[in-house]
């Protein structure tokens, strides 16, 4: 061992020491989240509480369980830990969160992580290490974060930290790394990066943000990508035109005629949609989506789902739009806000 990979191994084991010191016994299991997710008021608590009850086990996939089904279950891997514990704290208001990585740069396989801010006002990476989940820090920047995580082994020999991408942290869609995207004001020069369907959407998480965009029509692809901030007709429009998948719309509310636009493509017999900046799937049916959409807050829950429209991929409107409503303001908050 190096110099270098010595204090990395130091560091690490210091740092885990002082971020877990305060661990205490858990609190009993409960296989109903909703009794438990209160209960565990403090970092230190929710990784008491999965290390005690929750046992490391692979699924395929990019997608995460959602936080119920995971502490039902009580088996998971790196998505479905970091999820669960970004939920908790993210519900007891923590400054929460959730990052994917790179660590192998010979598979691309990638490593999903927390990094929150506790009481003291520093920050911290949560990660599992096998069935542990453990605490780190204090940390001030992505790269010590990654580092502490390879010095302590929880990633395996060899491996790096990099292509680090931010999602929020009860985020329950797939969970890639930025596969090293560069943004380009040119829109051939960006677009030219993408080689798969998740492509676009992984470019829009990392530079698009949701901001408003009323009317009719979305912004053309070229035009987002220089704003860089659009609504979700427009991130729609974005990830069809580069995936020649197709877009829909459908109204959440009747009153207000209120609604969401998403792209949608099929793949081996299975649907992947694509929602704001972000990517979602495989589901089997369009009736899976919308579960997905309200429990990532790109719909209201009561949201009903109707008049699906479906458009080609190189539509950019008129797509519907709400409708004021008189005496009734709150009608008109645009629905993806």
């Amino acid at each position: 061992m190096g110099k270098r990979q010595f204090f990395l191994f130091v560091l690490a084991v210091f740092s885990l020491f002082c971020s877990q010191q305060a661990l205490s016994a858990p609190i009993a299991y409960n296989a109903d989240y909703s009794v438990v997710k209160p209960l565990l008021s403090t970092p230190q608590a929710a990784a008491e509480y999965m290390t005690a009850y929750f046992q490391y086990e692979s699924h395929w996939g990019y997608t995460p369980m959602s936080p119920s089904a995971f502490n039902s279950s009580k088996r998971g891997d790196c998505k479905d830990y970091a999820t669960f514990f970004g939920d908790i704290l993210l519900y007891h208001s923590y400054a929460v969160k959730k990052y994917a990585f790179r660590y192998d740069t010979v598979n691309g396989w990638s490593h999903i992580v927390i990094i929150f801010t506790d009481t003291d006002g520093k920050q911290y990476v949560a990660s599992n290490k096998g069935s542990t989940q453990r605490i780190y820090g204090p940390v001030n920047s992505l790269e010590e974060a990654g580092n502490l995580l390879l010095a302590d082994g929880v990633l395996p020999d060899g491996s790096v930290a990099d292509q680090w991408l931010k999602y929020p942290a009860d985020f329950t869609g797939q969970l890639q790394d930025s596969k090293g995207f560069v943004y380009n004001a040119d829109y051939q020069t960006a677009t030219a990066q993408f080689q798969y369907f998740q492509h676009p959407a992984i470019y829009m998480t990392a530079f698009f943000s949701l901001g408003p965009h009323p009317g009719e029509y979305a912004f053309p692809p070229e035009e987002l990508n220089l704003l860089k901030s659009g609504e979700a007709k427009d991130f729609a429009v974005f990830s069809a035109k580069n995936t020649n998948s197709d877009i829909y719309s459908f109204r959440c509310n009747a009153a207000t005629n209120a609604g969401h636009v998403i792209s949608v493509t099929t793949y081996e017999d299975k649907y992947y949609f694509q929602s704001n900046q972000y990517f979602f799937g495989p589901v089997d049916s369009f009736d899976d989506m919308v579960p997905l959409l309200k429990e990532n807050r790109h719909i209201p829950v009561d949201c009903v789902a109707d008049r699906w429209q479906s458009y080609p991929s190189t539509y950019t409107g008129p797509f519907p739009v709400a409708n004021s409503v008189r005496f009734n303001p709150v009608s008109l908050l645009l629905l993806d806000n």
